[in-house]
C-alpha cells in the first residue's frame, strides 16, 4: 500500500504541473461544497488478523462533507470531514481464543483533513483532480466481549488520536464527483484487557489505513 500511496502523490504532482497551465484565466475566488457517500476498504495491518499491530477491521461505509475554496492560484484549498464505520472481525479473533464466544462493537472513525488540490477541465462538464491533505484522526477502537457459559469479560479502549495523511484522485462530471482517497494514521490506544496483568491498561500502536471510494454531488 506504500506503493499505492506514493503513486497517488506522483500522480498529484504530475497533475499539478500540467494543471497549473490551465488556471491562469480563472475569474476569481469562489467555492463549492460536496456531500459524498463511500465504500471503505481496510488496508494492510488495519485489515490483518495476525501480529501485534493487527486491526481486525472489515470493509465498511462512510460519509464525507467537503469544502473547497477555488482561488486564483495554481492550487485550491480543500478541507473535509469523513465519518467511517467498519465492523470488527470477531470470528477471526474467536478462532484465536476458542474457549470464548467473541463479539465486538464497530470501528467509528472521524477524519478531519485540510490541504491542497489541483484540477484540469476538459470542456465545461468534465474535470480531473488530485489532492494531498494532512489532518487529524479520532478513532473509537471497538470494545470486545468474551463470553463463556459462566461469565462475560470486556476489553475496552480509549479514543485513539493522531495526525493523519491523505492523497487522492478523481473526476467531476457536472455536479457529480467520483474519487478515490487513501488515508493513513498511526494512533495509540489506551486499552484495558482482562487477559493482561489483572486488567491493567497498556498502550498499543495500531495503524489505521483505508482506501475510500467516494461518490456524491457538488453544489
Amino acid at each position: 500500500m506504500k506503493i499505492l500511496f506514493n503513486s497517488l502523490l506522483v500522480v498529484f504532482l504530475v497533475f499539478g504541473i500540467s494543471f497549473a497551465q490551465n488556471r491562469t484565466n480563472k475569474k476569481g475566488p469562489h467555492h463549492r461544497f460536496g456531500i459524498y457517500g463511500g465504500v471503505i476498504l481496510a488496508q494492510d495491518e488495519f485489515a490483518s488478523t495476525n501480529g501485534s499491530k493487527a486491526g481486525f477491521a472489515n470493509n465498511g461505509v462512510g460519509v464525507m462533507f467537503e469544502f473547497e475554496l477555488l482561488t486564483k492560484l495554481p492550487v485550491d484549498w480543500i478541507s473535509s470531514v469523513s465519518l467511517t464505520d467498519q465492523s470488527f472481525k470477531s470470528g477471526a479473533l474467536q478462532d484465536q481464543r476458542p474457549d470464548y464466544g467473541v463479539t465486538a462493537d464497530n470501528y467509528v472513525t472521524t477524519w478531519i483533513m485540510t490541504g491542497i488540490s489541483r484540477s484540469k477541465s476538459f470542456g465545461p462538464e468534465i474535470s480531473l483532480y488530485g489532492l494531498a491533505q494532512i489532518g487529524f484522526l479520532i478513532s473509537k477502537y471497538p470494545d470486545i466481549y468474551y463470553a463463556t457459559s459462566e461469565t462475560e469479560l470486556k476489553e475496552s479502549s480509549e479514543l485513539g488520536k493522531a495526525l493523519a495523511y491523505a492523497a487522492g484522485v478523481g473526476f467531476t462530471y457536472n455536479f457529480l464527483n467520483f474519487g478515490v482517497r487513501y488515508y493513513a494514521s498511526f494512533p495509540k490506544y489506551e486499552q484495558t484487557s482482562p487477559f493482561r496483568n489483572n486488567g491493567a491498561s497498556t498502550t498499543r500502536d495500531l495503524p489505521v489505513k483505508i482506501l475510500q471510494v467516494v461518490f456524491g454531488i457538488n453544489f
